[in-house]
């Protein structure tokens, strides 16, 4: 599902602070230029309306939980840079979905932060929504990644979009990913789909742990 940008509301005063997303400039390829414009989106996003970004992400990843990412959307947190407009930028909403729980992770996970023995994965799935148990299935992936690697593949989601570091986690992640996919399965990431199960699947852990924790 694409997604464009809802038209802004009224801001509050609590709004002002706000920093838009903005196309990055230079030699960067498209793919990049898009996925760092997507991590500054998603930074706005969550600091606009962090209980609506926890309401969205508690629904499975069906249709009603496509359209209920496809509603964080606002011109608010798309800004100009240089001659391009952001604001007429469409987002995908499971990549929406996935940097949302990426910045999460970064503002709620450290690298040592204990993860649950085990996590509910199903995410309220439906057993015969197909695109909800894809997810399911993603997810699931990115567990497995995590938990052959935590430390790792929290630093992973907790590093900037196409920087240095994070082009080495990704390839220090490699063997994990190998171990983690079906014997005779050809599977094709790119860097935002890899960031996204993993980032869930790092949010899902860490708060069953800290659940567990204080029951």
């Amino acid at each position: 599902m694409l997604v464009a940008a809802a038209p802004p509301q009224a801001q509050a005063s609590s709004r002002l602070s706000l920093k838009p997303a903005r196309v990055p400039t230079g030699t960067m390829s498209p793919a990049a230029r898009a996925r760092v414009t997507l991590e500054g989106f998603a930074r706005c996003v969550l600091q606009r309306d962090p209980k609506g970004v926890d309401r969205a992400l508690a629904m499975p990843m069906s249709s009603a939980g496509q359209k209920a990412v496809a509603g964080l959307a606002t011109n608010e947190c798309l800004g100009v840079s240089g001659d391009y407009d952001s604001s007429r930028l469409s987002i995908n909403a499971r990549l929406l979905r996935g940097a949302l729980y990426a910045e999460l992770v970064r503002r709620r996970v450290g690298t040592d932060t204990p993860l649950a023995a085990s996590a509910d994965l199903t995410l309220g799935a439906a057993p015969d929504d197909a695109a909800a148990q894809r997810h399911v299935a993603l997810v699931r992936f990115g567990d497995c990644i995590l938990r052959r690697d935590p430390a790792r593949a929290i630093h992973f989601v907790r590093e900037n979009a196409e920087t240095g570091a994070e082009a080495k986690d990704v390839a220090a992640l490699v063997p994990a990913m190998g171990a983690c996919v079906d014997q005779g399965a050809k599977v094709e990431l790119s860097k935002p789909i890899l960031e996204a199960a993993i980032a869930e699947a790092v949010y899902l852990n860490t708060n069953a742990a800290r659940a567990a924790g204080n029951s």
